[in-house]
């Protein structure tokens, strides 16, 4: 049988650019009434090259969380808010619309209103078109598939394969990951490893468990999960074409460079625990589509607050990596 291997962290930046959207996903109640804040936590602070890659504003929301993004086939990003509300943006970061090459459908979370739990929502991108000043012309087809009852802090979701008819879900309550059937709604959690746990006597927002889910390229078998550091300050993250380098969102605003053969940590982007960093709480992070998106990961922010985060820290922003392919950090 077919079981890919699922590469998983334990805990995602860009001027005002037309065609931009954001339409709400559900109406539950602030999320900040319901989270403590942040508290510092001491933590390895992994070295810097002498050049780190460049960082560009690609799109800016003040007030809006930014929790999570995937890049379409056409290059555009959409980008979800967790707080004060659901939100879903579409941003496009080269000033022009593309042409959809494939299927364009995704699936997001929400949580459920007013009951525990977790709901599922596909997004159909497919009939979505704006005029040229950037007015939703068409909007996108969005239905809520079905509800996992049982999850207590869904985050990272993906798929294995386009056709599966499934999505994998994080749980970094639970420690475990949920299967989801998008055709029939049924669910039962496939995964339940101690590594995925919380870590111990930690309370704080940030120390949760299994966060971020990423599939491996070409893989054919899964076996025990594989301890590859500790001490990173993640949350979500992109994997590299190959598997190997893994892109991590740090909420300690920067982004983290990470050799999942050796656990080398290395801050290219940021400035680790500094409040005057140009990536500030990295929520996700997601590569650009196409040979041409390889070589820039873009990220989101939700600005190290609920309430009160600086001006123009909320949103996504443009890493420029491929330098590091040039310089032989990345060997692609």
């Amino acid at each position: 049988m077919y079981r890919p291997i699922i590469t998983a962290v334990s805990f995602l930046l860009i001027p005002q650019v037309p065609f931009t959207f954001a339409i709400p996903l559900d109406t539950s109640p602030p999320l900040e009434k319901a989270i403590v804040p942040v508290q510092p936590i001491p933590t390895y602070i992994p070295p810097s090259p002498p050049i780190k890659a460049p960082v560009t504003k690609i799109f800016s929301s003040d007030g809006n969380g930014f929790e999570n993004l995937h890049v379409r086939s056409n290059g555009h990003i959409l980008a979800t808010t967790a707080f004060p509300s659901a939100l879903l943006f579409d941003i496009d970061p080269f000033h022009r619309t593309g042409v959809l090459l494939a299927p364009d459908v995704f699936y997001t979370l929400g949580k459920v209103r007013n009951g525990t739990g977790f709901s599922i929502v596909s997004v159909d991108m497919r009939p979505f078109a704006v005029y040229p000043n950037g007015t939703v012309c068409t909007p996108p087809i969005i239905n809520e598939i079905g509800t996992a009852r049982d999850g207590l802090a869904m985050n990272g979701m993906t798929h294995l394969r386009r056709n599966d008819g499934f999505v994998l879900i994080t749980d970094s309550l639970v420690s475990g990951v949920w299967k989801f059937d998008i055709n029939n709604g049924k669910y039962e959690l496939i995964i339940k490893d101690a590594s995925m746990t919380r870590p111990a006597n930690r309370t704080e927002f940030a120390a949760f468990g299994i966060n971020g889910l990423r599939l491996r390229p070409n893989a054919t078998s899964a076996g025990p999960a594989k301890h590859i550091t500790s001490n990173v300050a993640c949350d979500d993250f992109a994997l590299d074409p190959r598997g190997i380098i893994a892109y991590v969102a740090s909420p300690r605003n920067a982004l983290i460079r990470l050799d999942t053969r050796t656990g080398v940590q290395l801050v290219v982007a940021g400035t680790f625990n500094e409040s005057s960093s140009d990536i500030l709480s990295a929520s996700s992070a997601h590569f650009g589509a196409g040979y041409h998106g390889r070589g820039s990961v873009y990220v989101t922010t939700n600005g190290g607050a609920f309430v009160g985060a600086p001006k123009g820290s909320q949103g996504v922003s443009r890493v420029d990596v491929e330098g590091f392919v040039e310089r032989g950090y990345d060997n692609w």
